[in-house]
């Protein structure tokens, strides 16, 4: 089974981050996913509802749903990167509020103290 696009694929230098954003204002809410292989799904329940009073994006990590693989590790790290390559290739723009979800606790915390000021 396929399932449609959600959101667009941002191109973040030879790769494709599949981001979702929804409504308009400020702050962004960016919602990062647990370890499941739902990615942006994930946070289906929740999205609309909070874009009805600002902008809010949801997006799935390399090789999770639309997103392409990466070569090479995978940690909080590189998945902060990533995160921040897909919104400035998206042209989002901070304040942001990240939420994260079980195993995205960590990765929230980790953009927030390395990329978060950039």
């Amino acid at each position: 089974m396929s399932f449609p696009l959600q959101g667009k694929l941002v191109d973040i230098g030879g790769r494709r981050i599949q981001l979702d954003c929804r409504g308009t204002g400020s702050p962004i809410v960016i919602f990062e996913s647990g370890l499941d292989i739902n990615g942006s799904l994930s946070w289906s329940a929740v999205h609309d509802e909070i874009a009805k009073t600002t902008r809010a994006c949801a997006y799935s990590r390399a090789g999770i749903m639309w997103s392409d693989p990466k070569d090479g590790p995978q940690n909080a790290k590189t998945i902060a990167e990533d995160l921040h390559a897909a919104l400035a290739a998206a042209g989002e723009k901070p304040p942001f509020v990240l939420v994260g979800h079980s195993l995205g606790g960590p990765y929230i915390m980790t953009y927030t103290n390395t990329l978060a000021l950039m």
